[in-house]
C-alpha cells in the first residue's frame, strides 16, 4: 500500500475526536510511517477503512494508540549518563529533590531515576507521566524482562530488583518513591509545583520543531532555580539562554539561579 493513501489530517481529526490524543506536535514523516506500518500490517487499503475501524473497534483503536506511541524500556539506558547523574547533579539536589520523569513510558526510566537518587543516599519523589495508558499500566507492574535489563550495572540489578524467572521486579521500596499518571506534554497543563530535576528523553526527537520548542519551554519552567533539565542522546535544546539554562555536561541543562 502507498503512503500517499494515508490522510494524516484526517487521521488526526478522528484520533482528537476519538481518544482526546493530539498528534498535531508529531512530524509528519514519524507520524506517516507508524500509520502506514500499521495500516500493512492489520490489512487496511484506505484511510476510510483505517479511521472507521478506530471509532467503531475498541481493540483496534488501542492496538492503533500503542503502534503510535514511542516506548523505550531500558532501564538505564546509556549508563555513562546514569553515573553522570548520580555523581554530579544528583549530590547538588539535597536530601528531598522532587523529580519528573516526562514521557516515561513503560517506567523504566522512573525507576532508574528513583534508583540514582537512593544510591546518592536521597529519598525522592518522582512523578512519572505518559500520555499512553497501556504503558502507564506496565510501568505501575515494575516488572521487567533481560532485555530491558540489559545496561543495568549488576550490582544495581542485584540490590534494587528481584528475579523472578526471565523477569526482574522493582524493590517495592523503590516502587513506593514514583508516582504515575497519564499526562499529554503538548496540552495538558504541567504538573503543579517546581522540581530539582526534569528528565525528558528521546522525546521531542519525533516533533516538529515548533512543539519540541513549547515542550522545552514549558519542562524550563517547571524547574526550580539550580534544577536540572536531563534530555536524551540526541536532543538539544534551541537557545538555551532564552530559557534560563545553561549547559551542565553532556544532555544536562540546569536553570540558573
Amino acid at each position: 500500500m502507498s503512503v500517499l493513501t494515508i490522510d494524516l489530517d484526517v487521521v488526526r481529526r478522528v484520533v482528537k475526536t476519538t481518544t482526546g490524543m493530539d498528534l498535531s506536535g508529531i512530524k509528519d514523516q514519524q507520524l506517516e510511517r507508524r500509520v502506514t506500518s500499521f495500516c500493512r500490517r492489520s490489512g487496511y487499503t484506505t484511510t476510510a477503512d483505517l479511521v472507521r475501524s478506530i471509532q467503531q473497534d475498541t481493540s483496534v483503536r488501542a492496538d492503533f494508540l500503542d503502534r503510535l506511541t514511542i516506548n523505550v524500556t531500558n532501564l538505564y539506558r546509556n549508563p555513562e549518563r546514569w553515573r553522570y547523574l548520580e555523581e554530579t547533579v544528583l549530590s547538588e539536589l539535597g536530601k528531598r529533590p522532587r523529580i519528573w520523569s516526562a514521557g516515561c513510558s513503560t517506567g523504566a526510566e522512573a525507576y532508574s531515576l528513583a534508583i540514582a537518587a537512593v544510591r546518592t543516599g536521597a529519598t525522592p519523589t518522582v512523578l512519572a507521566s505518559d500520555i499512553d495508558r497501556a504503558s502507564l499500566d506496565k510501568a505501575r507492574t515494575g516488572r521487567y524482562n533481560g532485555e530491558d535489563m540489559r545496561e543495568v550495572p549488576a550490582d544495581i540489578a542485584r540490590r534494587h530488583f528481584t528475579r523472578h524467572g526471565d523477569s526482574w521486579m522493582v524493590d517495592p521500596a523503590v516502587a513506593r518513591l514514583v508516582r504515575f499518571e497519564r499526562r499529554d506534554l503538548l496540552n495538558d497543563a504541567p504538573p503543579p509545583g517546581q522540581f530539582d530535576l526534569v528528565a525528558c528523553r528521546n522525546v521531542v526527537i519525533y516533533f516538529r520543531d515548533d512543539a519540541k520548542d513549547q515542550l522545552h519551554r514549558t519542562l524550563a519552567g517547571q524547574l526550580r532555580p539550580g534544577g536540572y533539565l536531563f534530555v536524551g542522546n540526541a536532543e538539544r535544546v534551541n537557545n538555551p539562554a532564552d530559557l534560563k539554562l545553561v549547559g551542565a555536561g553532556p544532555q544536562f541543562y540546569r536553570k540558573a539561579v
